[in-house]
This record gives structure tokens, sequence and C-alpha cells, in this order.
């Protein structure tokens, strides 16, 4: 499966996309503002690393940040 990031401005529309994922057993990352910004970085190395995860559900916000 090819990688893909998914923005949303809202963490709602995120919860929902993640429940998509679930139901269909896709392997997925998420960074919101919940994230603190070392942790951040360790979800985007995972995401990098493990070939099982395809998804990145991010927040515009903290993408913006980094």
């Amino acid at each position: 499966m090819v990688p893909s990031i998914v923005f949303s401005s809202w963490t709602r529309t995120l919860d929902i996309v993640a429940c998509a994922l679930n139901r269909e057993d896709i392997q997925y990352c998420r960074i919101d503002g919940e994230i603190g910004t070392g942790e951040r970085r360790e979800v985007l190395k995972r995401f990098n690393a493990e070939k099982n995860i395809s998804v990145l559900l991010m927040t515009l916000g903290t993408g913006a940040v980094g």
C-alpha cells in the first residue's frame, strides 16, 4: 500500500477517518495537538520506518509547526 497523509483542521474528522481505518484493519499513526513535540518526532519516525503503517493522520495546525 502506498503511504498517505490525511490532513484536517478538525480532530473530529480525524476520529471519523480513524474509525474507518480501524474497520478496514489499516494501520495508521496520528499527530494532533494532544501530542508533544518530542512524541511527534517519534510518531514520524515510526511512520517512516514501519512498512505496515500506511496512513498518517495529522491536524493542519500541528503539521504547520512540525
